[in-house]
């Protein structure tokens, strides 16, 4: 964290008349306004290069002149860094070949004139947010490979979450394309069903997302992430309060891969969401439904005889579950590793005289 909070605190050029000083433009790549622009929520608000002016409390400076790095950091002041470090990372939708070309010898030392782009971007690979950071601050060369879409193909905004909205989305989502399998939205707040039409299109690759209290998310988020993300492995709406079973049926029905639901506390899926969802997901492994009150003995019995592949299974507070239903699930799903039954009330001896007698896996 420490290493990201470097990234975003150091500016590429202190003031206009510092980058005029230390890394003079050609007139040809000069332009003809040499005045900066903050962006703020999408809105663009000139600036001078007075470097009095360069501390905005809301947003990003956005040096239009040939500067160092090319890249879009960071005024000094008061920006949240969180908040740079995000907006820094997605400002440009990505770097394309012809811009890598047109970074001069100059800007490229040996080392990297001897090393194919290919395998700088392999080393890269290998590197954590951190490290990633650290080398888009060397060069521009570096910047362009440090930030290139293939580095970043898992990304966490949990952390984030007060700072993200759509358009961050968006753009992450341009940036990283086809290489993004891995994304945590969870907790923000902002994201809509039309930013995630633009996510889902953008990534067709994505495998893991996590959507947890993304209150504004509906049945159309699941439409869109069923037409175009036929990989997904795993999903995680818990919380998501407008999604019922119409969502679940449309993503369970095409995306046959998903191994991971997760649907706690989505009071709008009911026992009949359940069994689509288990009639369709047979590959199931993890499920979690922690709170659902729909979650019955039939549902119950739904993913027993469907899903015998279970190996984690979470009931906390499904105080509709009885005897019954667990009983007749433990005898479906031997390789049962995990099962939370905490708060179940109405569970009594029989649930764990059937557990050991069927599911000698548990741990």
């Amino acid at each position: 964290m420490a290493a990201i909070r470097t990234f975003f605190k150091r500016t590429v050029g202190q003031t206009s008349s510092d980058n005029n000083h230390l890394n003079p433009a050609s007139p040809a790549d000069s332009p003809s306004d040499t005045s900066s622009s903050i962006t703020t929520n999408g809105h663009v608000h000139k600036s001078t290069n007075d470097s009095s002016n360069n501390s905005s409390a809301t947003g990003v400076l956005v040096n239009h002149n040939d500067d160092s790095l090319k890249h879009p950091l960071l005024n000094n002041s008061s920006i949240n860094r969180p908040r740079r470090f995000i907006f820094g990372l997605i400002h440009h939708s990505a770097k394309t070949d012809t811009q890598l070309e047109q970074v001069s010898d100059e800007d490229i030392c040996l080392l990297d004139k001897k090393l194919p782009k290919e395998l700088v971007l392999r080393i890269f690979s290998f590197l954590d947010y951190q490290s990633l950071c650290r080398c888009a601050q060397v060069s521009k060369y570096w910047n362009t490979l440090a930030l290139d879409g293939s580095n970043w193909q898992s990304i966490n905004l949990k952390n984030f979450q007060r700072d993200i909205d759509g358009t961050v989305l968006e753009n992450l989502s341009k940036r990283c394309g086809k290489f993004l399998k891995r994304l945590n939205i969870e907790n923000c707040k902002f994201i809509t069903d039309h930013n995630m039409r633009i996510l889902a299109n953008n990534c067709p690759n994505l495998e893991r997302l996590i959507m947890k209290h993304c209150d504004k998310l509906s049945n159309t988020t699941l439409f869109y992430l069923s037409k175009h993300c036929s990989y997904l492995t795993s999903i995680n709406i818990s919380s998501c309060s407008h999604i019922d079973d119409h969502g679940v049926k449309m993503i369970s029905s095409n995306c046959s891969h998903l191994e991971s639901w997760d649907i706690s506390w989505c009071m709008a899926i009911t026992e009949n969401g359940i069994r689509i969802l288990a009639e369709s997901c047979s590959k199931l492994t993890t499920f979690k439904a922690e709170g659902c009150t729909h979650m019955t003995n039939n549902a119950a019995i739904y993913l027993g005889k469907n899903c015998s592949g279970l190996l984690f299974l979470d009931l906390n507070r499904c105080s509709s579950l009885t005897d019954d239903g667990l009983t007749i699930l433990s005898q479906h799903c031997p390789l049962l590793e995990t099962l939370i039954i905490a708060n179940c009330t109405s569970l009594t001896d029989q649930t764990l005289i059937a557990l050991g007698k069927y599911c000698h896996q548990l741990k």
